[in-house]
C-alpha cells in the first residue's frame, strides 16, 4: 500500500477539508479490513422483495419522502408572470 507524500496530504486537506480526509481514510480501513464487507452481508431477493423498501407495512404508506415543487405549482397559470420576460 502506497501513502500520499506530505505535500498531496496538506493539498488535500486544503481543498477538501481534514473532516473530509479522515472520512476517505477510515472508509478505506473498512473497505480493506473487510469490516464493510462484515456489516453489509448480501441477502436474496427473496428475503427482502423491492416492495419492504418502498412501503411501510405497518402503515401502508410510502417511506420515501414527498418532495414538493421548487419552481412553481405545475397547475398554476404562469402567463400573467412570464409576460415581463
Amino acid at each position: 500500500m502506497r501513502f500520499p507524500s506530505a505535500r498531496t496530504l496538506a493539498l488535500a486537506v486544503r481543498e477538501l477539508g481534514l473532516r473530509a480526509i479522515l472520512e476517505y481514510g477510515w472508509y478505506q480501513i473498512e473497505l480493506r479490513s473487510g469490516l464493510l464487507r462484515k456489516r453489509t452481508r448480501p441477502f436474496r431477493w427473496e428475503e427482502r422483495p423491492l416492495r419492504s423498501w418502498l412501503r411501510d407495512e405497518t402503515r401502508g404508506e410510502r417511506v420515501l419522502p414527498q418532495r414538493e415543487r421548487f419552481l412553481f405549482r405545475p397547475e398554476a397559470e404562469l402567463t400573467a408572470e412570464l409576460a415581463g420576460f
